[in-house]
């Protein structure tokens, strides 16, 4: 069951390398806020996994949420002759960046205790050692 998500990364991988093609010109703005719109997701599934808060239901209607108001966003801009597929890109990646940030202090954090709690185990065991002698 964990390995869905990298067999499901490679298939994608070998698909855009074996597909040839560019992108059409008018569907650029559109593809790169996307892109951004889906490692928000990603980023921010993972690092609600590592704080044991994640849940499938929640990260997939999230992500497709997230995607839908970006594109319409963007359309809109278009609409409006605004760029705002600017204002999403920095959104998007001023949350990418806070998301890596703290999925950073979690993996720093438990590394931390994990090491505080080898030293414990160790000197109980030096004591256990100790005493029996």
């Amino acid at each position: 069951m964990k390995l869905i998500p990298v067999v499901a990364l490679f298939i994608g991988v070998v698909f855009g390398f074996r597909l040839s093609g560019r992108v059409p010109e008018q569907w650029e703005p559109y593809l790169s806020i996307s892109v951004l719109a889906g490692l928000d997701s990603i980023v921010g599934g993972l690092r609600a996994h590592l704080d044991g808060r994640f849940y499938p239901e929640i990260f997939l209607t999230g992500f497709v949420a997230i995607l839908a108001a970006a594109l319409g966003l963007g359309w809109l801009g278009e609409l409006l002759t605004l760029n705002l597929f600017a204002a999403a890109a920095v959104v998007f990646c001023f949350r990418l960046f806070q998301n890596l940030g703290q999925i950073r202090r979690l993996v720093v954090n438990r590394a931390i205790e994990a090491k505080a709690r080898r030293q414990l185990e160790a000197q109980r065991d030096s004591q256990n050692l100790s005493s029996s002698l």
